[in-house]
């Protein structure tokens, strides 16, 4: 089933229940979000590929991730921050630019995120300690409760917060199965040395 979204292309990959603040100052980016929040419409968050190809197509990722605002509010420096949660992935298939050069999407969606995942595996509980470590440390912006027993909730906060290069991110959000996601990002942590 195609979908209309409106579409920001930036250098960030966003998970499904990820958290991700987001410093905006480009006014088409603020035109977008200002018109989704109007028309309590979704938008959708795409990685940015470096190139200048004349094709939009081109110019991103085609796997995204819908997303919903949590909080917004000024920044020391006089931008705007504001703080997404990813909700659905979706395939993007075509692009048009609107008015005020805003992008949108249609795009295809590959799955609903359920409220909860699978429960996670014995053999992944390192890595929801690694992640309540983390946590630990960011109360303030991660309120509410913690499901370190939901696989695809640890994926996605720790495949958010890990400081892996945004195209190994891109990867991970491709893969469709939890289970294989889990696998390959326990490969990236233990890579960077933290298991």
């Amino acid at each position: 089933m195609s979908e209309r979204v409106n579409l920001l292309p930036l250098n960030t990959v966003l998970f499904p229940r990820g958290l991700v603040p987001l410093r905006i100052f480009e006014p088409h980016y603020l035109d977008t979000i200002s018109r989704c929040l109007r028309e309590d419409s979704p938008f959708g968050i795409c990685l940015r590929k470096n190139n200048k190809s004349e094709v939009l197509m081109d110019r991103i990722h085609h796997v995204g991730t819908t997303c919903q605002l949590i909080d917004w509010g000024g920044l020391d420096n006089g931008l705007l921050g504001f703080l997404i949660r990813g909700k659905d992935r979706f395939t993007v298939y075509d692009i048009q630019v609107e008015e005020h050069n805003l992008w949108a999407a249609q795009v295809t969606m590959l799955e609903s995120t359920p409220d909860h995942g699978p429960s996670l595996s014995s053999e992944f509980q390192d890595m929801a300690e690694l992640l309540q470590k983390m946590l630990e440390h960011l109360k303030p912006l991660y309120k509410g409760k913690w499901l370190i027993d939901d696989s695809d909730w640890v994926f996605s906060q720790l495949a958010a917060l890990l400081p892996l290069d945004t195209d190994k991110k891109q990867s991970l959000l491709e893969i469709d199965d939890v289970m294989v996601r889990l696998h390959h990002l326990r490969d990236e942590i233990r890579k960077i040395g933290l298991l």
